[in-house]
């Protein structure tokens, strides 16, 4: 596996890159490190993982448009193979309607006051220097696709209902013209009680670790609680018009349990019950979280879970 470090040292090159090879190859989907697999047998081999929406033999593409077989990285005296896999296009899931009683639970749905979509409470956060509770869910179901909606907006549980939950607070920023550090937000709980701590169908959820490939994860959503493997870590997604880095990908234990519309801000815990990362999307192959530790933005250490 990748160490922390190593991918630090080489990030900038990997970043560029990746701009280049999607200016080149604009049907790659996704970037990140994982295992090399041949004829769908995992290898004990590190390897740079390229997720493409129709793997199609050499022979068919021009030379400018073929991805390298190998990857060097001068910064972090780093040779990796590469590895070519096909996957759909990935979307967002925010979904279009829910119901939960109150007060509110990890796994519960949480929407904008109006908004036509909805998505799940990841956890409530406790902020350290005075013990004000906080939501944290995905950026996208707090403050829509794009960030259009701004600090103070009011978050509901359940949707239509004028009783504010909270109102937003910090969101990672977004951008199409730069890759973006992730998609988490953070909402100050203002109604009396209107959350409490836990996480439906996880009981024991506390603190935070980093993702790492092949830990056994899971998150409880408005579908309920789903189960899988982290199959690529440290990587680059896009979805539509953007680019988020930090991301890691799920890999389900079983096809229904792949995120699904109303899934977004659903936290990922380890076998430890940690906080590894927050749902943002899918692609009917792989979920997609952002990973929890390396989001600056929102000063998460800031904050006991």
């Amino acid at each position: 596996m990748i160490r922390d470090e190593t991918y630090e040292q080489i990030r900038p090159e990997l970043r560029a890159l990746i701009a280049e090879w999607r200016s080149k190859a604009p049907w790659l989907l996704a970037v990140g490190f994982g295992r090399k697999q041949v004829g769908g047998i995992e290898l004990n081999q590190d390897a740079l993982v390229f997720l493409v929406d129709d793997k199609v033999p050499e022979r068919q593409l021009t030379n400018d448009t073929i991805l390298p077989r190998w990857v060097t990285f001068e910064h972090g005296d780093l040779t990796l193979p590469t590895d070519v896999r096909p996957a759909h296009h990935g979307w967002f899931l925010a979904a279009p309607a829910c119901s939960n009683a109150r007060p509110a639970h990890g796994g519960d749905c949480i929407a904008p006051l109006g908004a036509p979509f909805v998505g799940t409470l990841g956890v409530t956060a406790l902020r350290i220097t005075d013990n004000t509770p906080f939501i944290l869910s995905a950026s996208h179901t707090m403050s829509g696709i794009g960030g259009f909606l701004q600090p103070g907006q009011i978050i509901c549980h359940p949707i239509g209902s004028s009783t504010e939950l909270a109102v937003l607070s910090k969101s990672t920023a977004w951008s199409t013209t730069a890759p973006m550090e992730g998609d988490v937000a953070l909402a100050e709980i203002t109604f009396p009680n209107g959350a409490e701590p836990g996480v439906n169908n996880i009981p024991g959820v506390s603190g935070t670790a980093e993702p790492r490939e092949r830990d056994p994860v899971r998150f409880s959503a408005m579908h309920g609680l789903k189960k899988g493997t982290i199959s690529l870590v440290h990587a680059t997604v896009t979805i539509g018009l953007y680019q988020f880095e930090n991301t890691f990908l799920i890999n389900p234990d079983a096809p229904d349990a792949i995120g699904e519309l109303g899934d977004s801000g659903a936290v990922v815990v380890n076998l430890s019950n940690q906080i590894v990362g927050v749902v943002f999307g899918a692609n009917g192959f792989y979920t997609f979280a952002t990973d929890i530790t390396a989001v600056t933005a929102l000063e998460l250490d800031d904050y006991r879970f």
